[in-house]
């Protein structure tokens, strides 16, 4: 018996129809989770630079108690992806929702760019609107099936997100389009 490290790899994909169009969706590579780590440093301020410009007129307690939230909350910054804090980093944010959008978009459409994602995005968002309206439970399965695609969720049985969030963890919900969210396993 030989061993084909692809099979290994390739979670199951996802084919969604978006606005009259089809697309495919799996579970992003490592270069992309990188990326998106990238975008949430870049977006998600230290918790002490953050604080700062609130420092200025408030009374020596109330400052210090500002700092010391901000250097308990420094301890965790920043968020990382594959927790509940990055998956709220990332999809808490229409900027964040699309970023992992176009690197989801990649896997399958090399050349999507962020115009592509966006347009994808504010497609989903119509079709996912629809969506919650005829659904019984308020969230959108092409949505919640997607998401769990790009961050290798989905049982491959099943075509659904392991107990809902990434490798079956319990997390706290992030919104995305009326469904909730979540990121992917640590890849360390």
């Amino acid at each position: 018996m030989s061993l084909d490290l692809t099979e290994l790899l390739d979670g199951p994909t996802v084919v969604v129809k978006i606005g009259g169009m089809e697309f495919r969706f799996s579970e992003v590579p490592i270069s992309a989770l990188e990326e998106m780590q990238r975008w949430i440093n870049r977006e998600h301020p230290h918790p002490l630079d953050a604080v700062k410009p609130h420092l200025e007129g408030l009374t020596p307690e109330d400052r210090q108690y500002l700092l010391e939230k901000a250097r308990q909350d420094a301890r965790d910054w920043p968020p990382k992806v594959g927790t509940t804090e990055g998956a709220a980093a990332l999809m808490g944010h229409e900027l964040g929702q699309v970023n992992v959008l176009r690197h989801g978009l990649q896997v399958h459409h090399a050349g999507a760019t962020d115009d592509d994602a966006l347009k994808v995005y504010r497609a989903l968002k119509r079709q996912t609107a629809r969506e919650i309206r005829n659904s019984e439970g308020g969230e959108s399965p092409s949505v919640r099936r997607i998401y769990a695609a790009i961050f290798g969720t989905l049982d491959d049985t099943e075509d659904e997100p392991a107990n809902g969030h990434p490798k079956g963890r319990p997390a706290s919900p992030a919104k995305s389009f009326g469904t909730t969210t979540s990121g992917r396993r640590n890849s360390g």
